[in-house]
Formats: C-alpha cells, sequence, structure tokens
C-alpha cells in the first residue's frame, strides 16, 4: 500500500469513528463542539478532503472556522505547503452560538506548525440558586449509668465508703482542730471527686445505659 493510500484509510478510520461520537451525543440530545486537527481542507476540495465534506453535510453540520474573514487563510504550514486543516465544527444550530474563530496570526514564540483557533462563544447560563442545606446535626446517645437501678446505687455507695475510708478523708478534716484551713477542705474535696470518678468506671459497661 503507497502512503498516499495508507494516509487516506487513516483518514477513513478517523471521520468513521468521530461520525459514531457524534451520532452519540446527538442520540443524548447534547450541543457539542469539536475542534482540532482534521487533517482535511474543506476548501481544496480534493478526494482526500471529501471524506469530511460528506460527513459535516450528511449530519448536518457546520464548519464555523470557514464563516468568518482571517487575514490568515491557513492553520498549518510545513515550510513549503499551507492549508487550513484545523476547524470548529458543530451542529448548524449553534449558529448564534458561536460568535467568531480567529486564526491566531503567526509568532516567533509559536513553535508549533500549528496556528492556534480562537473561538467566541455566546453561551447562555442558568444560575439556579440553590438553598443552602441544613447542618445536619446527628444527636449521638449518651451512656449513663443507670441510677433508677437500687443495686447500681448500693454498689456505688460501697465503693465509695470503701474509697472514703483508704484515703482517710474524714481523719483529714477531723485532727482536733476546730478551724479547718480552705487548703485542707480543697483538698478533701479534690480528693473526694477523684474516688467518685473511678468508682464510676468501677461500675462497669452492664450497668450503662444508653439514652437517645
Amino acid at each position: 500500500m503507497t502512503t498516499q493510500a495508507s494516509q487516506k484509510l487513516e483518514h477513513k478510520i478517523d471521520i468513521n469513528e468521530l461520525s459514531s461520537l457524534i451520532e452519540k451525543l446527538k442520540n443524548e440530545n447534547k450541543d457539542y463542539l469539536i475542534v482540532g486537527d482534521f487533517n482535511s481542507d474543506p476548501i481544496r476540495n480534493i478526494t482526500f478532503e471529501c471524506e469530511l465534506l460528506h460527513m459535516v453535510k450528511e449530519m448536518e453540520l457546520k464548519s464555523f472556522d470557514i464563516e468568518f474573514d482571517n487575514k490568515n487563510k491557513h492553520t498549518y504550514t510545513n515550510g513549503i505547503h499551507s492549508s487550513a486543516i484545523d476547524h470548529v465544527i458543530g451542529p448548524k444550530h449553534l449558529v448564534d452560538v458561536v460568535q467568531n474563530v480567529k486564526i491566531y496570526p503567526t509568532d516567533p514564540i509559536n513553535l508549533s506548525d500549528h496556528l492556534p483557533l480562537i473561538s467566541e462563544l455566546k453561551i447562555k447560563i442558568n444560575n439556579v440558586k440553590k438553598k443552602p442545606k441544613k447542618r445536619e446535626t446527628k444527636r449521638k446517645g449518651i451512656k449513663k449509668i443507670n441510677w433508677n437501678d437500687m443495686n447500681v446505687r448500693m454498689e456505688y455507695a460501697s465503693l465509695l465508703e470503701k474509697e472514703i475510708k483508704t484515703n482517710k478523708l474524714i481523719e483529714r478534716l477531723n485532727n482536733g482542730n476546730r478551724i479547718v484551713h480552705k487548703y485542707l477542705l480543697d483538698e478533701t474535696n479534690n480528693a473526694l471527686h477523684s474516688s467518685m470518678l473511678q468508682i464510676k468506671s468501677k461500675i462497669g459497661f452492664q450497668n450503662l445505659i444508653y439514652l437517645d
């Protein structure tokens, strides 16, 4: 197979794949624009280019880039030949959406053999204000000791009494002096509070109830 025949076959395969994609978008009722290098210049209208022209006609599309007057008539050059093979293609009903397609002029900093296409589109955007979601607060249940259970209360009282005797909290206050200093009261109170917390943990999970 010659190089030209191979390129023609490859081009035909590309166009067929593109046609399948367009058909899919059409069936999904989606608007679209296909932009890029098609390796085809519709203006030349030679055998190699007819595949793209046929697809555009059969699928009721429009090559919007050729509708606008540009100083540069080419989008690609190899230094010898130039051609317009980059396009903006889409359904004809988007004619009011595509306001302009400009071929960016040659620039020394552009190292590509293609020139950029700049498309100006007019798109209507429906701003739908969504109501802010209410902050969801998940109410967590609280585990508490079931004080309604007589056995729990008796167990707690027994353990607390044991802690008071072990730490000699009463003896601290009953030291024979009629005046009890504040620091001694604070120290005894803190020790009692600490003992109460320790007892709660000793009672065990079997005596806990889950409250909403």
